[in-house]
């Protein structure tokens, strides 16, 4: 299962590198949507990784991020969920509470996969976005990514 995630989320590290050189390659047109958007993959990875690991949130859900610092908030996520996958069995269970206060339980494996699911979703309306500005999406489909060679 290990290597698995690993792939995951080196998948999504892949293709939030892709919108984020989108993102600053396009600095002059409106992206707004898609940059509140992917503030919020960041900082909602960011809160994840920190509830696995029993840390104090780093940011709220829908912070706005300076895309200046997109490279290392995607890095710093990317690198602290592949220690979390090294270092926390997938079946522990953790303890949190939502922004309202619920107090859940899940375990790390399922944890880890809301960051992967929740990622993908907003990829897909910042791709929406991209069309309506203009710009070509990117194919972000995990399939494509997993294609040595594609046809």
């Amino acid at each position: 299962m290990e290597t698995f995630f690993e792939e995951l989320f080196a998948y999504t590290n892949h293709y939030n590198q892709k919108i984020i050189k989108i993102l600053v390659k396009n600095d002059s047109k409106d992206l707004s949507k898609s940059l509140k958007l992917f503030s919020h993959i960041l900082n909602a990875h960011s809160l994840w990784n920190a509830k696995i690991n029993h840390l104090p949130p780093p940011c709220k859900p829908w912070d706005f991020q300076e895309t200046k610092n997109f490279r290392d908030l995607n890095r710093s996520n990317f690198e602290n969920s592949l220690s979390i996958i090294k270092e926390r069995p997938m079946d522990e269970l953790i303890r949190y509470r939502l922004g309202k206060g619920q107090e859940l339980q899940n375990n790390v494996q399922d944890m880890l996969f809301q960051i992967i699911n929740h990622s993908t979703y907003h990829r897909a309306q910042i791709a929406t976005d991209f069309r309506e500005n203009g710009l070509d999406p990117i194919m972000a489909e995990y399939i494509i990514y997993k294609m040595p060679h594609p046809l």
